[in-house]
């Protein structure tokens, strides 16, 4: 196969495995194996590479996921636009944020263009890094700001001044309990309001109950060493990779 022909398959992998549960390990197993063998026939390609970036993190082998998205940095090159949304949204679960800013920058020169493809992802960096006020801007597009109202009255409350430090600060503690074993970041509107952290890991169920507890404690003491009262629009949820819904 030349090169067209393997990234044309690599998609066609890849399109079966977004809308695979993660727990479908017996379908996931496979499509891994078929992209290393593309890989191996075309080591210089990156497509291969994010698929398999993609299936470490569907199975929680973490600092795999970081190895083989460090494979595809260093060959670089252009990529079709949902692969490098795939890509940007890999790196950004696996606490890359630099390298997602990187590729996130570049587009944010044309917006409108991009929004489509790159909305979630958008989305996705600016609540993991607490860079709020990219929600800011675009919410001052009115159609953008109806499409989700509660999400962008939150980024609004806490995109500078003290509620931006207090979201950062409650980041910081919710990384610095979970990053060695934290493989994906959802989020969703929470119904009490405020957001809700959607945590995966390769923890089990009673490590990850310990560290939402160990979580929801610091966040308390925080505001008390802050004198400030806790507005509990942050909600944290962890469970195992396995229990992750197909990709979002």
């Amino acid at each position: 196969m030349d090169d067209t022909d393997i990234i044309e398959e690599c998609i066609d992998i890849i399109d079966e495995l977004v809308n695979l549960p993660y727990s479908e390990i017996f379908q996931i197993a496979p499509a891994e194996r078929d992209l290393e063998e593309l890989h191996q026939q075309a080591p210089h390609l990156a497509e291969p590479l994010i698929g398999l970036m993609f299936c470490a993190i569907m199975q929680g082998h973490k600092e795999k996921a970081i190895a083989l998205g460090n494979q595809v940095w260093n060959i670089g090159g252009e990529l079709f636009d949902n692969l490098e949304m795939l890509y940007v949204d890999c790196l950004i679960n696996v606490g890359e944020f630099e390298k997602a800013q990187t590729l996130i920058s570049s587009r944010m020169d044309d917006i409108e263009e991009n929004l489509d493809t790159f909305y979630s992802a958008l989305v996705k960096y600016a609540l993991c890094t607490g860079d709020l006020y990219i929600l800011h801007n675009l919410a001052s597009d009115k159609e953008i700001y109806m499409s989700d109202q509660e999400l962008f009255d939150f980024a609004e409350k806490n995109y500078d001044g003290l509620g931006n430090k207090h979201y950062k600060a409650i980041l910081k503690i919710i990384y610095d309990t979970v990053y060695p074993v934290l493989c994906v970041t959802e989020f969703l509107n929470h119904p009490d309001g405020g957001i809700q952290f959607c945590l995966y890991t390769s923890a089990n169920i009673e490590e990850n109950a310990k560290y939402q507890n160990i979580i929801y404690e610091k966040i308390n003491g925080y505001y008390a060493s802050m004198q400030e009262e806790n507005d509990n629009s942050i909600h944290v949820r962890i469970e195992n990779v396995n229990l992750h819904p197909e990709w979002w």
